[in-house]
């Protein structure tokens, strides 16, 4: 489940969360407006329902989304978990906010220098794992598809490398019949060095 006592948890003040542009124009990256602010998903607690826009983070329909934690100093990151939930008892297709589709990348301390992989992969940035659950659960039509999801990135134990930031580099999953793609209910995500359970 999700956890209160990891190292991007934001009771512990140590960790900060900001959007990032999401291409080399610098254009501003805004969150969906139904979205909760970013920091619901550094609160320890997930989603209390399987519908809560503001108590998820997610971009607009369409949108290529990025977004950046500084755990504030570099740490040796054991484990990141991401959660994710939604289900509409109406559209079955709202699943598709379940679906985690996104690629992490870690920088070090003074790798980071406020550009993104996007734009240059070589900049100091390693790409840690891609993410689609859809892929891993052969999801073939919505009902296959899980409405409660959680991701759990590790190296069986051991640190996965050293890193103070963590960039998420969030893909909309695809719709059918051309309307616009849907991005991710995160509801939580946490990050473990070796030292925290």
């Amino acid at each position: 489940p999700p956890s209160a006592g990891d190292l991007a948890d934001r009771a512990r003040g140590e960790t900060e969360i900001r959007l990032i542009s999401s291409d080399e124009r610098n254009r501003e990256n805004i969150p969906h407006q139904a979205s909760g602010s970013p920091a619901v998903i550094l609160d320890g607690r997930g989603q209390s329902g399987n519908d809560r826009p503001e108590e998820s983070f997610f971009f607009p329909n369409g949108a290529t989304g990025m977004f950046l934690l500084d755990l504030g100093r570099e740490v040796p990151v054991a484990k990141v978990h991401t959660y994710s939930w939604h289900l509409s008892e109406v559209d079955v297709g709202k699943r598709r906010r379940a679906v985690q589709r996104f690629t992490l990348w870690g920088a070090g301390e003074g790798d980071y220098s406020g550009r993104h992989p996007a734009v240059d992969p070589q900049h100091g940035w390693t790409r840690i794992a891609r993410v689609d659950t859809d892929a891993f659960f052969g999801v073939e039509d919505e009902p296959d598809r899980p409405a409660q999801q959680a991701c759990a990135i590790h190296s069986n134990g051991l640190a996965i490398g050293r890193f103070r930031y963590l960039l998420f580099q969030v893909i909309p999953t695809p719709m059918p019949d051309g309307l616009p793609s849907r991005h991710t209910f995160f509801g939580e995500i946490d990050v473990f060095s070796a030292s925290t359970p």
